[in-house]
This record gives structure tokens, C-alpha cells and sequence, in this order.
């Protein structure tokens, strides 16, 4: 029953972004034109943000939730990530981009700056899971 309803709507995906590619400039078209982005890139990619004018790169990341948010007190001036305030879902679309870029055009310009300027900033900080209770008790006292 899944299964089916999920073909249901690939099939739907498709016949949308194949209508556009009669036209060269419709913004489906081009998108599946570039390199790394396949059907489900686009239609995400359109369906959820691009459809809409936007001035310049800073209006893409707040409406994606990807603008930074900054914290200053006093003479404290820190950097808090991004806003996450925006469309969830372009927004994890645009981040599976950029991190699929990066891996797989490792010698662009692009990646060259990012791996960079986080060796410049001490590195990735990769958030750790925290421990479970069961790593803290030892082996050989019963629960």
C-alpha cells in the first residue's frame, strides 16, 4: 500500500518536472541541467523556495532559516549558527547540497574556501551523542 503510494507520487514528480523541460528556462529545467542534481533536488528545490522572487543570497537563507543569528552582550560578540527559523525542508535540502558538493567536488574554489576557513575556526565541531546510563554502570553490578 505504501510502496504504491510512493511510486504514486514519483510518477506525479516526474510528469511535473518533465512538463517544464519544454521550456530551457523554466527554473526546473535549469536546475536539473547542473551537475549533482537529480529529479528530487529539483522538485524540492522549486516546490519549496525557489518559486518565489528574491532580491539577493540573504533573502534565500532567511526564508530557508540559514541566516546567522548572532548573540552580543556588552562586549561579547558571538556567533550562535544559523536561525533555524525558516522552511525546514529547504533547508535540509540546501544543506544535503552543500555537504554532497563538498564531497564530491572536493577541488572547486568553493570547497577550497570552506575547508579553509574551518581550519581557520579550529575545525568541524561535530555534536557527540551523549553517553547512555548503561555506559556508566559497570559490568559487574547487577541492575
Amino acid at each position: 500500500m505504501l510502496l504504491e503510494q510512493i511510486k504514486a507520487v514519483e510518477a506525479e514528480r516526474d510528469a511535473q518536472l518533465a512538463a517544464p523541460m519544454v521550456d530551457a528556462l523554466a527554473p526546473t529545467a535549469v536546475l536539473l541541467h547542473l551537475k549533482g542534481i537529480g529529479q528530487e533536488f529539483a522538485a524540492v528545490l522549486h516546490a519549496e523556495g525557489l518559486f518565489r522572487h528574491f532580491d539577493n543570497r540573504r533573502q534565500v537563507a532567511v526564508y530557508a532559516g540559514l541566516a546567522p543569528s548572532p548573540w552580543r552582550s556588552g562586549s561579547i560578540d558571538r556567533e550562535q549558527g544559523v536561525s533555524k527559523a525558516g522552511n525546514p525542508r529547504l533547508r535540509t535540502t540546501l544543506i544535503q547540497l552543500a555537504w554532497l558538493w563538498l564531497r564530491h567536488q572536493p577541488a572547486t574554489n568553493l570547497a577550497r574556501w570552506f575547508h579553509e576557513r574551518v581550519a581557520r575556526n579550529g575545525g568541524l565541531r561535530i555534536p557527540m551523542k551523549p553517553a547512555s546510563h548503561s555506559d556508566f554502570i559497570p559490568a559487574s553490578i547487577p541492575i
